[in-house]
């Protein structure tokens, strides 16, 4: 979806000055989605979408916002599950991130994002991408800075903040929810709430989504009685708020 204002403009005159991204809000990246469904696991994960598919992934608090967002709207939005993890307790899937099914996404009007205020941190965030291991830049955008990798992670982190402002706070706000999300899902084990499948059969898994034997992360935490829905809403406040987060998170672990 198209930013709007996020990041900063380009800084000129001196040599050696930053570079800083402009979005010129020409909404390519929000069209052209190829979401190809081909299931694969990864540490208990299953994934449902091919790994280089060009679409959106979003938290299940990101799913629910949009989803009523569409319907205020009537844009027709489609989201599906991503990234689920079996529980082999309840024989039951659980979603732990969504994608956008759409080829060109509904909420955006006239190259702009009708949501902008909402709008998931994926979006946020974009050129950069959250890869596999390493954040990568995408060649989707035809403004994209990319820049000059540096031995020092640190290094690299501040480059990024400079170039991509409040991106890179949006990036990392994903970084932050991951981490929560993992630690969720081992502390549910942990206190004996459910037993996970850590070598699912990706496409017993994909049955399971089409059959709709699956449930959002936040609804199965409430109905197995690991948090109340007074606890979620205070998780999602956190999940959702940037106040702080590169405290929150250790840079050192990011990589281009």
């Amino acid at each position: 979806m198209t930013k709007k204002c996020d990041i900063m403009d380009h800084k000129g005159g001196k040599s050696g000055a930053t570079q800083r991204f402009n979005c010129t809000i020409c909404g390519e990246c929000c069209r052209g989605f190829n979401v190809i469904i081909d299931p694969w696991k990864e540490g208990g994960v299953v994934h449902l979408v091919k790994d280089n598919s060009v679409g959106v992934e979003v938290w299940p608090w990101e799913a629910r916002e949009l989803i009523m967002q569409s319907a205020a709207k009537d844009a027709g939005l489609i989201v599906m599950p991503s990234n689920l993890i079996m529980d082999t307790t309840r024989n039951l899937a659980v979603v732990l991130s969504y994608f956008i099914a759409n080829e060109d996404c509904p909420l955006q009007v006239d190259k702009k994002c009708s949501i902008h205020a909402v709008k998931p941190n994926v979006c946020r965030y974009f050129p950069l991408v959250m890869g596999r291991p390493s954040i990568k830049i995408s060649d989707r955008c035809p403004v994209s800075v990319k820049p000059k990798k540096t031995q020092s992670s640190k290094a690299m982190a501040n480059s990024l903040k400079e170039t991509y402002g409040n991106g890179f706070s949006a990036l990392l706000m994903d970084v932050y929810s991951h981490d929560m999300v993992m630690d969720l899902v081992g502390t549910m084990e942990l206190k004996g709430s459910v037993k996970w499948d850590l070598d699912p059969n990706p496409d017993h898994v994909l049955q399971k989504v089409r059959d709709q034997q699956w449930s959002d992360l936040l609804e199965f935490m409430i109905f197995i009685g690991f948090l109340t829905p007074e606890k979620v809403q205070a998780l999602i406040a956190d999940l959702v708020d940037p106040e702080g987060i590169e405290e929150k998170v250790d840079v050192r672990l990011l990589s281009l």
